[in-house]
């Protein structure tokens, strides 16, 4: 990996984000979240691009996945900060854990045996509902493919952020 692909990958992904934020800031319209739009765009540019290009901004970027780690563990500080009111709940924080994971489960493959989904396309989907590290540590127990199971979450990130707040 060169300093070359690192600066030319985080400066990409920079400018692209900025100019979808730009967007959607004029435009006013939530939906069209910075990052489902940044992701499409980018996706639309490497497919017309040659496959160099896409290997060059993969090996370039790796720093910033490597930096998905620290960013999941620092998720846990707020639960850190309220674990005084989550060890005088117990079992209310532990049912609400449970309900969440049981439910995402039923709803991907419940949904899933109804239109059709193979297996291993409903194991990666039943781990949407996570961060991506841990998501890519569950599927190597499960058995599923990384790859589908990164764009279940990504997929399922990405259409949160962008009608999360219309539904609230």
């Amino acid at each position: 990996m060169r300093a070359l692909e690192i600066l030319g990958a985080t400066a990409f992904t920079a400018a692209l984000y900025w100019i979808c934020r730009q967007a959607q800031r004029r435009i006013g319209l939530s939906a069209l979240h910075p990052l489902l739009i940044s992701v499409v765009v980018g996706g639309t540019l490497f497919w017309f691009l040659p496959p160099a290009w896409l290997d060059a901004y993969d090996r370039g970027s790796r720093p910033m996945l490597w930096m998905l780690g620290p960013a999941t563990a620092a998720l846990a500080l707020p639960f850190y900060r309220q674990r005084a009111f989550l060890a005088e709940h117990p079992r209310a924080a532990v049912l609400a854990a449970l309900s969440g994971c049981a439910s995402t489960v039923a709803v991907v493959w419940g949904l899933g045996t109804l239109i059709g989904l193979p297996p291993p396309l409903m194991r990666a989907a039943s781990l949407k509902s996570v961060t991506l590290p841990v998501a890519l540590g569950l599927a190597q127990v499960t058995h599923t493919e990384p790859g589908i199971t990164t764009v279940c979450v990504f997929t399922s990130g990405l259409v949160g952020i962008a009608i999360g707040p219309v539904l609230l």
